[in-house]
């Protein structure tokens, strides 16, 4: 692995726990804003974006929950796949919202 690789890994590994620690702390906010951090260092990751929609979602934000969703599919789009469980549950859960 090239260093800025190894360090791109280590930054997201780092944010991972930090997330995970303001969710155990219950500060969703704070969870939310690493977990946003954490899907723009790496891009081509849905499942960071999904997080940080589900934590917006949690915050009462579905508006920005909605803009994470979308930034989710149109990756999947991109890249070919289609949509995973996750991202449907998610739609489910907005247009219960």
């Amino acid at each position: 692995m090239i260093p800025r690789e190894a360090a791109l890994r280590r930054a997201l590994s780092i944010l991972d726990l930090l997330i995970s620690e303001a969710e155990r702390g219950g500060d969703i906010a704070e969870a939310a804003e690493l977990a946003e951090r954490a899907a723009s260092l790496d891009r081509t990751d849905d499942m960071r974006l999904l997080r940080a929609a589900r934590l917006q979602l949690r915050c009462a934000r579905p508006g920005r929950a909605r803009e994470l969703g979308a930034r989710a599919r149109r990756l999947g789009t991109e890249l070919r796949v289609r949509p995973s469980h996750e991202l449907l549950a998610l739609d489910a859960e907005l247009n219960g919202a």
